[in-house]
C-alpha cells in the first residue's frame, strides 16, 4: 500500500457523562477477566512449543545425513537426509490475460487498485466532574491495495465511494513437478518457497490483446496500468505487476522416500522439513530454525504480556472513572494502575515461563524465576524505603554560608 493523494480531514467531538463512564468501564471488567486469563495458557502452550521444537530440531541435527542429489541410495529411504542442487522444471508458467509467460517455480499476479483509505486520531480531554469529551479526526487518503477497502465503513461515504469488485484477482501459479538433481519436491517444500522477485515486463507485453484490449491498458514503469494517466491516477485505476521465483540454487533437509522428499517425523512429535534458496549447509539450516523458533517464542511471550497487561488495566479502569471527578487525580489513578499492571503482568509472565523451564531445562528456569524473585524484592525494598530513592535521584547540593 503507497499513499499518493489526501482529502480535508473531518472532526467529530463525543461527549461522555461521568455515569456513562463508570457504566462502559464496569462492563469492560469482564473483557478484562478474559484477556488476563487467555494470556496463561497462552504462555503454557508457548514454552511447550518453543521446547517440544526445539527438541525435535537437536533429534533432527544429530540425525541428518548430507548426500548427493544426483544420485539415490536406497539405503537413505526413511533417513533425514541434507542435499543442495538447482531447482529445475519443465514448466512454463503463464498468464493468458497479459500473455506473460516464464520457465519459473512461481509466478504470482497482483493486481491493485486505486482507492481511498480512512484513518482516524482521537484526543481525549477529562472534564472537572469527571464527563469526557473525545475529538476524533478522520483523514482520508488515496493509496493503491491489493485488497478491496470498503468505504461502506467510512464515517463520510458520500465523499470517499471505492469500487466493489475487481477486474482481475491475485493469482499465484506453481510448476508441477520441481527437481533437485534426482529428487522431487514435495508441495508442502514447493509452498514454503517465497522469495519472490520482481518481474521485469517488456514494453511490448500488450501486442497480443484485442485493438480494445490494447486501448484499455498500458505498460508503464514496469506496471500494466488501467488508467488514462498513470502517472496521475484517480480512484478505481488498476495497476497489475507480477512477481517470480526462478529455478536456482536451494538447500533442502527432509525425509528420503526413494525420489520423493517428506516431512521428517520426530520422536517429539514435531515434523522437519525445510528448504532455503542458495547453498547452506545443514549446520546452518538447523541454526536458522532454532532462531526462527526462539523469535517466535519471544513474539508469543510478548503477546501472552500485552493480554495480560491489557486485561488487569482495563480491570482497573473503574477506579480511575470513580476518582476522575477531579482530572488530576484521575493521572495519578490512571499512572498508578498503569505501572501496577505491568508489574504484576512482567512478574506473573516469568514465573509461569520459569516453572514452564523447570522440567527441561532446570537452570534456566531457576534463572528466569531468580529474575521474578528479585524484581519483586527491588519493587518491596523501595516500597518500604521511599527515602533511598528520594536520595538516589536528588544531587548533594553545595552548603552555601548565608549572607555569603
Amino acid at each position: 500500500m503507497s499513499d499518493q493523494h489526501s482529502s480535508t480531514p473531518i472532526s467529530q467531538v463525543e461527549k461522555r457523562s461521568w455515569l456513562q463512564r463508570l457504566g462502559s468501564s464496569i462492563k469492560g471488567v469482564v473483557t478484562g477477566l478474559v484477556l488476563f486469563a487467555i494470556a496463561f495458557p497462552l504462555i503454557i502452550w508457548n514454552e511447550a512449543r518453543e521446547i517440544q521444537t526445539y527438541r525435535s530440531l537437536e533429534e533432527g541435527a544429530s540425525a541428518v545425513i548430507n548426500v548427493d542429489s544426483e544420485h539415490i541410495n536406497s539405503q537413505d529411504d526413511g533417513q533425514l537426509i541434507h542435499i543442495t542442487g538447482e531447482a529445475r522444471t519443465p514448466s512454463v508458467l503463464t498468464d493468458d490475460t497479459f500473455a506473460v509467460s516464464e520457465n519459473a517455480l512461481k509466478l504470482k499476479r497482483i493486481v491493485e487498485i486505486y482507492q481511498w483509505a480512512e484513518e482516524k486520531q482521537s484526543e481525549t480531554v477529562e472534564k472537572l466532574g469527571g464527563s469526557m469529551e473525545t475529538t476524533t479526526t478522520y483523514n482520508y487518503k488515496q493509496v493503491w491495495d491489493d485488497r478491496l477497502i470498503n468505504s461502506q465503513d467510512f464515517k463520510d461515504q458520500a465523499s470517499h465511494l471505492n469500487p466493489q469488485i475487481k477486474p482481475l484477482e491475485n493469482e499465484e501459479k506453481t510448476a508441477s513437478p520441481i527437481s533437485v538433481g534426482a529428487y522431487t519436491l514435495s508441495d508442502r517444500l514447493i509452498n514454503s518457497l517465497t522469495d519472490y522477485q520482481r518481474l521485469n515486463l517488456a514494453n511490448d507485453l500488450l501486442t497480443t490483446l484485442t485493438y480494445a484490449q490494447q486501448e484499455q491498458w498500458q505498460v508503464f514503469n514496469n506496471y500494466v496500468y488501467q488508467s488514462a494517466d498513470p502517472s496521475n491516477p484517480k480512484i478505481g485505476d488498476v495497476r497489475v505487476y507480477y512477481q517470480i521465483i526462478r529455478p536456482s540454487a536451494v538447500s533442502i533437509i527432509a525425509q528420503q522416500n526413494g525420489p520423493d522428499l517428506q516431512a521428517y517425523q520426530s520422536k517429539q512429535g514435531k515434523s522437519i522439513e525445510m528448504i532455503r534458496l542458495g547453498q547452506h549447509s545443514a549446520t546452518e539450516m538447523f541454526d536458522g530454525a532454532v532462531q526462527v523458533n526462539h523469535s517466535t517464542s519471544w513474539l508469543f511471550r510478548l503477546l501472552a504480556f500485552i493480554f495480560m497487561y491489557v486485561g488487569l488495566k482495563t480491570m482497573l479502569v473503574p477506579l480511575a472513572v470513580l476518582g476522575s471527578v477531579v482530572p488530576f487525580f484521575a493521572k495519578i489513578l490512571r499512572f498508578g494502575s498503569n505501572l501496577l499492571s505491568g508489574i504484576v503482568a512482567l512478574l506473573l509472565s516469568l514465573i509461569v515461563i520459569g516453572i514452564a523451564w523447570l522440567s527441561y531445562r532446570p537452570l534456566i528456569g531457576l534463572a528466569v524465576l531468580a529474575v521474578a524473585a528479585l524484581i519483586f524484592v527491588l519493587i518491596t525494598y523501595l516500597k518500604k524505603n521511599p527515602s533511598l530513592k528520594k536520595k538516589l535521584s536528588i544531587e548533594k547540593k553545595p552548603n552555601i554560608k548565608k549572607g555569603a
